[in-house]
């Protein structure tokens, strides 16, 4: 019995590792499967205990076996793992939580894992061993990702929009990185984020705090929650005094010049916060 991806010889009892083969995450696995079952696994027609029989179709063998395995441990994971009792074999909770992590961009929250049985003293063991990080509380990342600080900002601010400054940046009508990301939240609500020194909170009746968002991919190719364009102009320049005015009017002018901006709505939104004359006469002057 072999390796799926390195050949190497197995026992019976082999589970899935994550540092002995440097190939992938997921390593060793038995073919220990029925070809029905492996078939239903993989979605590979092709089954054989000698691995170098797998057609290749052109691409690196090893890698092509790699990938097989992750959509097989995917689908057992999802489908078979109640199958340990009849010759399957058992994930353990890390196995778990590695493939969970994979399904989520690198993340994972203490709720997720509840939910797939996966018990809170394991998630802090493995942040103890460095396989995981703590990004926030309730809120794990992969050791190998880069922490995405606009996912992570508003995974402990979820009522907050981001706006101004960071939402210009998430637009592309700004080129500088914020070095305090800013958000909107409702009037009166309070946070424990409002005392940290990284963020900038501006708020907004509740009646329009929705008004106007989008979702946006951030740097790191998370989605996160922002203003649109229209709304993040609107707002720059009714607190243009508190922030940096050449960014903003530069933005401005971004906005204007970009094939199909929106200045029906730009001004529908100007009108909503009585900043109508002000949005005209920058227009103008633009």
């Amino acid at each position: 019995m072999n390796c799926l991806i390195c050949d190497s010889s197995l026992n019976a009892k082999c589970k899935f590792h994550r540092r002995e083969c440097e190939l992938e995450r997921y390593t060793h696995a038995p073919l220990s499967l029925s070809e029905p079952e492996f078939t239903e696994f993989t979605g590979f027609s092709e089954y054989s205990g000698n691995t170098d029989n797998f057609e290749n179709s052109g691409s690196d063998k090893r890698q092509w076996k790699a990938h097989s395995l992750v959509f097989y441990v995917r689908k057992f994971y999802i489908i078979y793992e109640h199958k340990n009792k009849t010759g399957g074999f058992a994930l353990t909770q890390e196995d778990k939580v590695l493939l969970l992590l994979d399904a989520h961009s690198g993340y994972l929250t203490a709720k997720t894992a509840q939910e797939n049985g996966i018990y809170n003293a394991t998630l802090l063991r493995m942040a103890e061993r460095g396989i995981i990080d703590r990004a926030a509380r309730g809120l794990y990342v992969g050791a190998d990702i880069i922490p995405d600080p606009f996912f992570i900002t508003q995974y402990r601010c979820p009522k907050g929009v981001f706006s101004h400054e960071t939402a210009l940046f998430l637009h592309d009508f700004s080129d500088r990185t914020p070095l305090r990301l800013m958000m909107t939240i409702p009037s009166g609500w309070n946070t424990k984020l409002l005392s940290s020194g990284d963020l900038n909170f501006f708020y907004c009746m509740q009646k329009n705090i929705r008004l106007g968002t989008v979702k946006k991919t951030t740097p790191y190719n998370l989605e996160v929650i922002v203003y649109d364009a229209e709304r993040t102009i609107c707002d720059c320049l009714r607190s243009i005094d508190k922030l940096d005015k050449d960014l903003v009017l530069t933005a401005l002018k971004r906005y204007l010049k970009k094939p199909g901006s929106d200045k029906a709505k730009l001004l529908e939104y100007a009108a909503i916060f009585k900043i109508r004359n002000t949005v005209l006469t920058y227009m103008e002057v633009l």
